[in-house]
């Protein structure tokens, strides 16, 4: 820059503080219309500064996302266990309504009783012999 200053006519003493104490570390033209390039002395440094707020937006997310209890991986996992306890519900309350309806019939009907007593308990009448027969 300090050369196509001069090239120019300008002097040293023409540039501003700010140019004068960085260098450029992106191509530029300098003039006679071609590119120059200054290399960069810390080019990770240069990219981390540039990107700080998307690196630590980034590393904010992760955190949330896959660390602690509130993360996304530990919410799928308790949807799929309320899945499966909402499923073992509607398995238990069909038992209910199966043996509520059961118990209501065995209060108003006699035959009902003798039936469960049968097949449940294996009871028998004093004249009868009750044979079990178990299948392989």
């Amino acid at each position: 820059r300090a050369s196509a200053l001069q090239a120019e006519g300008r002097g040293f003493e023409s540039l501003s503080a700010h140019e004068k104490k960085k260098p450029h570390p992106t191509p530029f033209l300098d003039g006679e219309g071609s590119f120059s390039f200054t290399p960069m002395k810390h080019p990770v440094r240069h990219y981390l500064s540039k990107f700080k707020y998307f690196i630590a937006l980034a590393i904010f997310f992760v955190s949330i996302g896959f660390i602690g209890e509130h993360s996304i991986t530990e919410r799928i996992k308790r949807k799929q266990e309320i899945a499966t306890l909402q499923s073992k519900i509607a398995e238990q309350q069909r038992k209910f309504e199966e043996d509520h309806h059961e118990l209501e019939l065995l209060k108003s009907d006699p035959d009902a009783v003798r039936r469960v007593a049968r097949e449940k308990y294996f009871m028998k009448r004093s004249n009868e012999d009750v044979f079990i027969i178990e299948d392989e």
